[in-house]
């Protein structure tokens, strides 16, 4: 018994020290990889967004293979060009106006001094004033040339990602005959999931740009882009789209009721969205514990910069539906969930897997 114990023991290991030398391999790929493989995970969810149209021209209109690609292919075309307009004119007039938003954040930080307790701390206004001062203007020239040419870029590399959604679709002009049902399932729900998840931030950046549009406030449509790629990342994302437009609306030539609804109501949309609809809306492939949130941000965005951010959960998400579908997988899903039963005894494990 003891040695059966023992050799159990020494298996775990051996497989825990596999899945760390295989990890630093993965992740060695991916950083090196990283000019190819953004591309193709962009035009991967391009894919599954756009194949339910090829599907539906073939299946209901019975449409040519060929036909229903070109036509799929023409309104990705206009959707990306569409897209990119919408994000460059954003990122061109953040670029254009930095030195007001950074003056608003100073000067909102100056007002805010004024109710702190700074004396208790040993410390005077004008010092943290400051401080205050040169810390946006550093944030501001280290920061944002770097994000402005970091988006540019990854929207410049359209031809690329053009380029392989069409060879991704064509399979779906050419692949008549039917894969295993294993794949079939992973395709469908990832379909879902993205359709779900571009549907939902779409509708919370339209509101956002909205809310803000009528009411009047300055940058609506750059908030409301913002919160459209922010909500791709859960939780933090929503927090700092309700942040970004404070320092705009507080300090603007604004009534008391306009600031409170231009801060309330965008608020509003994405609680509702992000806690009501999109639960509802995406089923179990949304239930990322906060923490692997955070940890796969920070891991996606030390390999791939400023795209492996918003693509971080997204990528977690679509691992997760995979892993769900094996058995022997599953429990990584549930740790993914933050389900830290799997890593017990056997009877936690299985109480685990019956939920």
């Amino acid at each position: 018994m003891t040695e059966q114990t023992e050799v159990s023991h020494l298996e775990r290991i051996r497989t825990i020290c596999l899945f760390i030398l295989a990890t630093g391999v993965v992740c060695a790929g991916l950083y090196f990889l990283s000019s190819a493989l953004i591309p193709f995970v962009i035009a991967a969810f391009f894919h599954f967004s756009l194949a339910p149209l090829i599907n539906l021209q073939r299946k209901r209109w019975n449409l040519p293979g060929w036909v229903a690609v070109t036509t799929t292919a023409i309104l990705g075309l206009v959707v990306f060009a569409g897209m990119w307009t919408v994000i460059a004119a954003s990122i061109a007039q953040v670029a254009a106006n930095a030195g007001e938003y950074q003056q608003k954040i100073v000067e909102l930080s100056s007002k805010a001094l004024e109710w702190a307790p700074l004396n208790s701390l040993g410390l005077t206004k004008s010092e943290v004033e400051a401080a205050l001062e040169n810390l946006p203007q550093q944030a501001v020239k280290n920061y944002l040339p770097g994000t402005v040419s970091t988006l540019m870029d990854m929207f410049s590399q359209g031809a690329l990602v053009f380029l392989f959604l069409m060879f991704m679709l064509a399979g779906k002009a050419v692949g008549a005959s039917k894969g295993p049902e294993f794949l079939e399932k992973v395709e469908i729900s990832i379909q879902r999931y993205v359709l779900a998840k571009v549907a939902m931030s779409a509708l919370t950046g339209f509101l956002t740009w909205l809310i803000l549009a009528i009411l009047g406030v300055e940058f609506a449509l750059v908030f409301g882009v913002m919160a459209f790629m922010l909500n791709f990342i859960p939780n933090i994302g929503s927090v700092i789209a309700n942040v970004l437009p404070i320092p705009v609306v507080l300090l603007g030539d604004y009534s008391l009721v306009v600031a409170i609804l231009a801060i309330g109501l965008p608020a509003g949309v994405q609680f509702a969205i992000g806690n009501v609809v999109e639960p509802k809306v995406m089923g179990s492939s949304l239930g990322i514990h906060p923490v692997v949130v955070v940890l796969t941000l920070v891991l996606f965005g030390l390999l791939w910069g400023i795209p492996g951010m918003f693509l971080a959960t997204p990528l977690t998400a679509v691992i997760k539906i995979v892993l769900q579908q094996r058995d022997f997988t599953k429990p990584i899903a549930k740790l993914l969930e933050g389900d830290l039963r799997v890593l017990g005894s056997k009877e936690e494990q299985e109480a685990a897997a019956a939920t």
